[in-house]
């Protein structure tokens, strides 16, 4: 029996009509989520390679892109219809014209074509792309759309301009060198070689690359050099060595560095710099005899100043003889006329024999200081450890007298302090700063001098200081000067000289000496004895 045939109106008939419907409806929906997954993959995948794709329709002049399209022209949204006007107006002015060209010859020979050019945006920032396209015709040839796409090449211009540069610099660096650089392959020959090498060979730059070592050295050279690079390259070590290389019948000593030339893991060459070194062969020899020209000129140089030391100190005594000779003669004469005409000589005539007699101490006390100041320069140094109490009271020993004429009260504050310097260069210093702190403090009601040392970081110092006139701060580098003084000889005694012995003699012993002043209110002058020149005196 066969089945009767479905009439519309069974309601089995509408059921499978319905659930046939929905079958299809189903597999659109699936095509279409699909469709659209596999765009959303499109657009992910454009977008990380920087890559948009395009489509214009030549008859409309049409053009649709993908989103990364549209990024890259930084265009408004694919919503908003755009010409291809639109993009055409955002490439470079200066590559407009070939761009144009490339698609027309694409269009005209139906021939893919690729492009790099410009995109130009506000603020003169630009864009570089690269431009792929071609042309898609109809059965009868005509032609119908171009597909194309572009790619920001941004990045890879600026790292290919950037390696352009470093590669620029290397190869000033390699051409500049005075040293031979060379790389060369499996088989020897040279891939690079820079105008030094050339110069060493005799070649022209060009004619040194693809040459080999045979090409430009003499045969046994060229074949230890042959044996060096198989030697290197088994090895895969960098080796330094020297080795005599005669050129062009000239044998000199080279330094050689030389090491695998590896790429992509695999040893493919050496490389290798190379450097004449016969000029620093000689330099042991041009040194031991300049350094035993300059000990000779040095011993010569040593025996004329003991000379004329020994020339100086003679004359500083004979001229001090023959300048305190006259002034013993005009003393005697003085004395001799004060004995025997005084009850002659009224008022007058007495204080000029005083001032002759003042006027005699004054020059016989400079000529003193100055045969002082000579012997401090000549005088040999002999530093030695010195406890400064015990050098400080026979200092005050030799001063008790006028210290007691002027009434000075002294206090001391030095512990055990002891510095390394010469004992009779620092007797000098010390004698010079107390009597004059004596002789510019006795104005004064109770005169003072206060004398103390203390450690100080990596140093020792030493003060004396009074309560005397004092002096202008101005005036302090000018007090150390030969023959400065700051105050009349009239109304203080006194040669000029004492504190530039002062300073000299700390100079000798590679101290300082300073000083710290306000009119009126007293002086203190400090001696600084550096690291390595002070210390505790020994028990």
């Amino acid at each position: 029996m066969t089945e009767p045939p479905e009439h519309p109106d069974n309601p089995d008939h509408g059921e499978r009509s319905r659930r046939a419907l929905l079958s299809v409806l189903e597999d659109q929906q699936q095509a279409e989520n699909a469709l659209r997954a596999s765009e959303a993959r499109l657009n992910e995948a454009q977008r990380l390679a920087h890559v948009g794709s395009w489509s214009l329709d030549l008859t409309t002049s049409r053009l649709s892109g993908s989103a990364e399209l549209y990024r890259i022209f930084e265009i408004a949204p694919q919503s908003v219809v755009a010409s291809y006007e639109d993009f055409l107006h955002v490439i470079h002015p200066d590559d407009r014209a070939a761009v144009d060209a490339a698609r027309r010859q694409s269009l005209a020979t139906r021939a893919p074509y690729v492009i790099v050019h410009r995109l130009l945006f506000p603020g003169a920032r630009v864009k570089h792309v690269e431009e792929r396209g071609e042309t898609v015709c109809a059965s009868d040839g005509s032609p119908l759309y171009r597909l194309g796409t572009v790619q920001d090449i941004s990045e890879r211009v600026a790292k290919a301009a950037e390696l352009e540069h470093l590669h620029g610099m290397l190869a000033a660096l390699v051409e500049g060198s005075l040293d031979a650089i060379f790389v060369k392959d499996e088989d020897g020959r040279y891939l690079i070689g820079n105008r030094a090498l050339a110069d060493l060979v005799g070649q022209s730059p060009d004619a040194v690359v693809h040459a080999d070592d045979f090409a430009l050295f003499p045969r046994e050279v060229a074949e230890r050099f042959r044996a060096d690079d198989r030697r290197i390259m088994a090895s895969g070590q960098v080796e330094s060595y020297e080795e005599n290389v005669r050129v062009g019948g000239r044998s000199a000593p080279y330094l050689t560095t030389k090491g695998p030339l590896i790429i992509a893991g695999e040893v493919r060459g050496v490389f290798g710099i190379t450097r004449d070194v016969s000029l620093l062969k000689d330099v042991p020899t041009d040194l031991t005899r300049a350094r035993d020209e300059l000990e000779e000129r040095v011993r010569e140089r040593t025996r004329q100043l003991a000379a004329a030391n020994r020339e100086l100190e003679t004359f500083a005594y004979a001229v001090a003889h023959d300048l305190k000779a006259p002034l013993r003669g005009i003393a005697g004469y003085s004395h001799m006329l004060a004995d025997d005409y005084r009850a002659q000589l009224d008022a007058d005539g007495q204080q000029f024999l005083a001032n002759i007699a003042r006027g005699i101490e004054q020059m016989n006390d400079l000529i003193d200081d100055l045969l002082a100041y000579s012997r401090l320069e000549r005088c040999a140094l002999r530093c030695v450890t010195v406890a400064l109490r015990p050098l400080v009271d026979e200092v005050l020993a030799d001063l008790h007298g006028v210290i007691g004429q002027q009434g000075a009260r002294i206090e001391i504050d030095l512990d055990q302090l002891a510095v390394c310097a010469d004992p009779q260069g620092l007797t000098v210093v010390v004698r010079n700063l107390i009597d004059n702190a004596v002789k510019f403090s006795a104005a004064v009601p109770s005169p003072l001098i206060r004398i103390s040392g203390q450690r100080c970081g990596h140093s020792t110092k030493l003060a004396i200081e009074d309560n005397g006139i004092g002096f202008d701060m101005r005036f302090h580098d000018r007090i150390f000067e030969m023959f400065q003084r700051l105050q009349r000889s009239e109304d203080y005694a006194g040669t000029g000289v004492g504190l530039a012995l002062v300073r000299k003699a700390m100079q000798r012993m590679g101290g300082r000496v300073y000083a710290e002043s306000t009119p009126g209110q007293g002086s203190v002058f400090r001696l600084e004895f550096p690291d390595g020149k002070a210390g505790a005196a020994e028990a």
